[in-house]
């Protein structure tokens, strides 16, 4: 009965790998392919400081490197994540299982962020159409 039971619970249970270095892509194929790993997890921002372009200054080679993971865990069958903005996350949309923000104010800025861009474009309209 105790086995069945740890049966069912590791059934349920999803085991997740997180890469966010450079020797983490050197051997994604390594991570990626262990049985009983169910997903990927990308780190984006201490990735992009193990790349050497902290900040997110060289999206394309972080946007790169993210890809390889993503197209490993698709070989592999494994779901894929990120933890991150959703402007990020909208680059791996096609292939995305698991999205996570960093921290919960991520969320906050990224919302206020967001309405800033709708009131200015609201406010430019409003000018640029007399009112």
């Amino acid at each position: 009965n105790h086995e069945s039971n740890m049966l069912n619970l590791n059934k349920e249970t999803i085991t997740i790998a997180q890469i966010e270095t450079v020797q983490g892509i050197a051997h994604v194929e390594e991570i990626v392919s262990v049985d009983g790993i169910d997903a990927i997890i990308v780190g984006p921002a201490d990735l992009s400081i193990s790349l050497g372009i902290p900040d997110g200054k060289d999206t394309i080679e972080l946007y790169k490197n993210i890809k390889i993971v993503q197209d490993c865990c698709r070989k592999y069958h494994k779901a894929f994540g990120i933890i991150g903005k959703l402007e990020l996350m909208e680059q791996f949309k096609d292939y995305l299982q698991i999205a996570i923000s960093a921290i919960d104010t991520n969320c906050i800025l990224e919302s206020l962020n967001r309405y800033n861009k709708e009131y200015d474009r609201l406010l430019k309209k409003e000018i640029h159409d007399g009112k």
